[in-house]
């Protein structure tokens, strides 16, 4: 039995001449998997289209949701070649969005959604395409989002290159990269960044070799596979921790108090997390200055004050308005930052000039913060959410809803916390 189900197909040998984007919706809670497998040429594959193509190759890069991070497709590395990029996730029910950037034509092959039925051990080997004859080049790019992996389970098999019918010199390899950093082997006469080699595979009693790698516990990793010919994966089993296996957003009880009370970074951490996201762009709030203080100094003195952790009140920053990442990050409008958190800002349209201004934002957005987390026993947890009343199982999550009384904002706020801090809390 496959431990995948396919949802839907989404795209079918599709040509993308320019950006796009690419929406789907899943009707339950659970583990996904987004699978993108697309072709990219190199500049000289695009000669005969010379007047629009020449010396240009064909790159894809796609990013899912809210998340920052993307998986790309690069011709110069590909040359034609099919490249899988798999986004594994928890998703909650409802609409979901793939965002694709676009250089020249690459050929996105397929584009399919498949729900996890195997929600501890995953074996992405049910659904990987098999890999065509080429040289060294990415075969397959998956981001592992949300997840608590703990371990991975590889095993292939590779031929030394007198298995082949043809360019028997050529020996088949297998390279793993985790984060950017490829895994060794002590095989003799092996490339020892290809942990698969199949120089060195002739000396072994078998053309199969298996990996069993332990992995720091993270909420976040991208894992790579480059190969050279055609070694065969016989299995890519992932390792989930138990405890993060609910998929089910649970909306009394969504964050945690002790968390939510605890300064778990310094002012350097701050401005070092800001500056890294506003690096580029001097208009970023990281390299800007209200009332004579960096953003970093007003968010840890007030944090300090009032004892509430920073990561909540950088999350609401990219939450409400999205001024930590993304395209309402770059250039910021006067009104945006002087309602950067919220504060004031009622549903119905009306603005509390006694709160505008960022420094006043940063200040009254925390206190506000604080002041209902010690409200909430007064008020028998009692709030009320999207015009009905909840009783909320903790202190935070009563704060956070008096805060923004919906449901929707409490899942984006999740969210932008979990991608911002990789769920480290």
């Amino acid at each position: 039995m496959s431990g995948f189900k396919l949802i839907s197909q989404l795209i079918k040998n599709k040509k993308a001449k320019g950006n796009f984007t690419q929406s789907f919706s899943v009707v339950d809670s659970g583990i996904y998997a987004i699978v993108v497998s697309a072709r990219a040429s190199a500049w000289w594959q695009n000669v005969p289209q010379f007047l629009r193509r020449f010396f240009q190759d064909d790159n894809l890069s796609a990013s899912f949701s809210n998340h920052r991070a993307a998986l790309s497709w690069n011709g110069n590395d590909l040359k034609g070649l099919l490249q899988t990029s798999i986004f594994i996730a928890p998703l909650y029910e409802g609409k979901h969005t793939l965002e694709f950037t676009v250089k020249q034509s690459p050929l996105v092959e397929s584009l399919s959604v498949y729900k996890c039925l195997n929600v501890r051990n995953p074996n992405l080997g049910d659904i990987l395409p098999s890999i065509e004859d080429g040289n060294r080049r990415p075969i397959l790019k998956l981001l592992c989002l949300d997840q608590g992996l703990t371990a991975l389970l590889v095993k292939a098999s590779v031929l030394p290159g007198s298995g082949h019918l043809l360019f028997r010199r050529d020996d088949d390899d297998l390279k793993l990269v985790i984060n950017g950093t490829p895994v060794t082997n002590n095989l003799p006469k092996a490339h020892s960044d290809w942990y698969w080699c199949g120089q060195a595979q002739k000396y072994q009693p078998s053309q199969e070799l298996t990996l069993e790698k332990p992995l720091d516990f993270a909420y976040r990793y991208l894992i790579e596979l480059y190969g050279d010919r055609t070694p065969k994966i016989r299995s890519f089993i992932l390792s989930f921790a138990p405890r993060l296996l609910s998929t089910t957003f649970d909306e009394t009880k969504f964050f945690d108090d002790i968390v939510f009370t605890t300064n778990t970074l310094t002012r350097k951490e701050i401005e070092d997390l800001l500056k890294d996201y506003g690096k580029t762009n001097p208009n970023h709030i990281a390299n800007r200055k209200f009332n004579g203080k960096e953003v970093a100094e007003l968010i840890f003195e007030a944090c300090a004050e009032y004892e509430v952790n920073p990561k909540v009140v950088i999350s609401k920053f990219q939450s409400e308005y999205g001024l930590i990442y993304g395209k309402a990050s770059e250039n910021p409008s006067e009104e945006a930052l002087n309602t950067a958190l919220g504060v004031g800002a009622l549903d119905s349209g009306l603005i509390l000039q006694e709160y505008q201004g960022f420094a006043k934002q940063v200040v009254s957005a925390v206190y506000f913060l604080r002041w209902h987390f010690d409200l909430a026993p007064k008020n028998d947890f009692s709030a009320v959410v999207d015009e009905r009343k909840m009783k909320v199982g903790n202190r935070s999550t009563y704060s956070l809803y008096r805060y923004t009384p919906h449901v929707e904002g409490a899942r984006r706020f999740l969210a932008v916390y979990k991608d911002l801090f990789d769920n480290q809390w």
